[in-house]
């Protein structure tokens, strides 16, 4: 009992903005968070991951021996361990050395391409620096290792575990360093590349030792400036990546107030001709209400720092008390969506009209969701469309991606895929993920634009080739099915677990899908139903339906039809369509509630409106029977195949006709297998037809035909 795709989460220009809008699927969903997939550390894990490693560190010293590259003196064994312990402090001590007294400050540098080297370095050295970089022979095994994520695999670590590895090396340079000079330069030049995350990017980031030196430096007093050396690298890159780099200063010690009036952050490209010129912004000043805004979004992502939704809300709120326009959106965002607080519709109003009234473009489309659903509002459709109009006018994609779901979906506005296309078009140009997404659906259903799976598959693969977390989603989906590619499960589970372990809300449904049904993985209920809580935490509908769906048929759980509600009935909330057609079970069926066949008949209602192919089956069934309506032979038939022009396979075994079961095998139906062999073994009294389809089902999947395999002898 799943819906197809519920919302995905996009980043505007400073704030991260949860997307309220399903991706594939014409249903509209309601606000989800954007949790990461941050493990508690597990000591007995960190044991085995810093082994790992260790072992991985000393494979890649040996293979650089191999090839003639100069390793440390005490060996491979002994360079692993070093690493781990004190970072690539051994490496960089012996550039460090090679700098002459001439030399005024330390330049730590992570940048790799060629024009940084001339743009950056070349003056920088011409002002007396040292230049020294973890990338100077990238060459080698083990400095590829150093900088890639690979460093990254200390999760499960606590704190103090890793500390030496964090502070190590940084703690010698700036104690070999200071009695040289008090300067310090750190120019990062890592950037979002293709097909990495921001999540990747400030997970690799804040293992690098250019960070860890930084940290170490302003702990000790040092006079630091840090460069962001990347013309990719935006503001909101910049702004997050300061605001973390002084939050992991204060947690290692306290910072002294030396610090605002000794440090500099120069951004964009300082080259020779304007470095001095780089003025050191407010962002960092933890009196500003921007520092608080920004420090507060990477608390909410976990990035580069223990995900704390509580503290999160706090700096919010210093934010918005210091008058910062986005930290007053972003609260707002959290009041609408209830987490970190008491969910409440009105409060997000109030806070994104002093968003708007403060001159964040973000809160526009936040309010126009608001008034396009109805919450905490009169639902007003002209009102939601001005809203996203004024939005576009002021900068804000996202809204004309809520403004093309509109046309789509012909909410306040007739209905027009071409017109919903062309915003989509923009939005994607643009950098908006969910434009992305919407595009890709278009395409895939046929919607607006001939229908083109392999359109779709690209603009999903280009989406991921850029970062987009949800696009991994999007082509995993179709991977999963087949649509527009061969269909490839393990390819699909690779994406899911990329696009959950970045954060990505409905990854975590699809893999649960993946192990409910055991396609390309062992079937394990256990590990589905872990899949499905934990898309529940980040806010999934369709993970809320298909937990009740393992409750209502005790896959992995004792079977408990009042769970089974108590999920559905939020699901449907949130926007589901086959949460509707699944509560309607219950009820017809007066399983965790009092029978009531017209209950039924409603939600049966909601669901086929709302989208779900299973739902005009069970109406089916419900004119056939009699049941809360007139008995109608002639409706239920309208019925089933109104089910089947919406493409369910389901529909078409409604009648129970031996030619209708074949239809919808033909359209691809595995519950119709099973449905024949079960014709077949009952009522036609055929063993070998029903042995072949009970075959043809379990080739097929369907989780039930290995138990009837055994049970027939077949």
């Amino acid at each position: 009992m799943s819906c197809t795709m519920s919302s995905m989460v996009l980043l505007t220009s400073l704030w991260l903005i949860v997307s309220h809008h399903h991706v594939l699927g014409l249903r509209r969903g309601t606000e989800k968070d954007a949790r990461g997939s941050l493990m508690e550390p597990d000591p007995s894990r960190c044991k085995e991951e810093l082994a790992l490693l260790k072992r991985k560190i000393q494979d890649s010293c040996e293979e650089d021996q191999r090839n003639g590259e100069t390793v440390s003196d005490g060996g491979c064994e002994v360079e692993a361990e070093a690493v781990v312990s004190d970072g690539d402090y051994e490496v960089w001590s012996q550039s460090l050395v090679k700098c002459g007294p001439e030399k005024t400050h330390l330049v730590l540098w992570s940048g790799y391409q060629d024009a940084e080297r001339e743009e950056v370095l070349r003056p920088l050295r011409q002002e007396g620096g040292c230049v020294l970089q973890s990338q100077e022979n990238s060459d080698t095994r083990l400095g590829q290792l150093l900088n890639a994520p690979g460093v990254n695999t200390l999760k499960s670590c606590s704190f103090p575990k890793v500390k030496a590895f964090w502070v190590g090396a940084s703690r010698q340079f700036a104690s070999t360093w200071a009695a040289r000079s008090q300067r310090v330069s750190v120019a990062i030049g890592y950037h979002m590349q293709q097909g990495r995350s921001y999540k990747t990017l400030f997970d690799t980031v804040f293992y690098r030792s250019e960070l860890k030196a930084a940290v170490q430096a302003i702990r000790d007093k040092l006079r630091v400036s840090i460069l962001f050396t990347h013309p990719g690298m935006t503001p909101h890159d910049m702004h997050a990546a300061t605001s973390v780099i002084y939050e992991r200063a204060r947690l290692l010690s306290p910072v002294p107030e030396k610090f605002q009036k000794t440090t500099m952050f120069h951004y964009g490209s300082c080259t020779e001709e304007n470095l001095a010129s780089c003025q050191p912004p407010s962002v960092l000043d933890p009196e500003h209400a921007t520092f608080f805004s920004h420090l507060a979004f990477m608390y909410y992502q976990g990035w580069g720092v223990a995900r704390d939704i509580q503290k999160a809300r706090r700096l919010m709120e210093l934010g918005m008390e210091g008058g910062d326009a986005i930290a007053t959106t972003a609260l707002g965002l959290l009041y609408e969506i209830g987490q970190g607080v008491d969910q409440n519709f009105h409060k997000a109003k109030e806070l994104y009209e002093i968003g708007i009234k403060k001159g964040d473009v973000s809160a526009f489309s936040r309010l126009g969701y608001l008034y396009e659903t109805g919450k905490g509002v009169i639902q007003d459709l002209r009102k939601a469309k001005e809203l996203y109009e004024t939005g576009i006018e002021n900068g804000d994609e996202h809204a004309r991606t809520s403004l093309g779901m509109l046309y789509e979906n012909g909410q306040g506005v007739a209905q027009d895929f071409h017109k919903a296309k062309e915003l989509y078009e923009i939005g994607m140009k643009n950098g908006d993920d969910l434009a992305l997404a919407r595009l890709g659906f278009l395409y895939e259903t046929g919607q607006g634009v001939v229908q083109d799976l392999r359109k779709a598959k690209d603009i999903f693969a280009a989406g991921v080739e850029r970062g987009s977390t949800s696009a991994k989603t999007c082509l995993g989906h179709l991977y999963q099915h087949g649509l527009g590619v061969t269909r490839d499960v393990q390819k699909a589970r690779e994406l899911f677990e990329l696009a959950m372990n970045e954060g990505d809300d409905d990854a975590p449904f699809f893999l649960g899908t993946l192990y409910q049904f055991g396609q390309g993985v062992a079937r394990d209920f256990h590990r589905a139903k872990e899949l499905y809580e934990l898309g529940i935490e980040r806010g999934n509908a369709d993970a809320l339906a298909s937990l009740g769906y393992m409750y209502y048929h005790g896959l992995g759980v004792a079977r408990d039809f009042q769970k089974a509600r108590e999920l559905f009935e939020p699901s449907l909330e949130r926007g589901c369509p086959r949460a509707a057609t699944s509560l309607g079970i219950l009820y017809e069926n007066g399983q965790g509630v009092a029978r009531d066949v017209h209950k039924a008949k409603e939600l049966y209602e909601i669901g086929m409106k709302s989208g779900d192919d299973l739902a005009p089956e069970l109406l089916g069934h419900l004119y056939r029977d009699g049941l809360a309506v007139d008995q109608d032979w002639d409706k239920a038939k309208d019925m089933y195949e109104l089910g089947i022009s919406k493409g369910s396979t389901e529909a078409a075994t409604g009648l129970g006709a031996e030619d209708l079961y074949e239809l919808a095998v033909a359209r691809g139906s595995t519950s119709a297998m099973w449905h024949l062999a079960l014709l077949y073994k009952n009522d036609l009294n055929s063993d070998e037809l029903a042995c072949q389809w009970i075959v043809k089902a379990k080739e097929a999947e369907e989780w039930e035909a290995a138990d009837k395999l055994a049970e027939w002898h077949c």
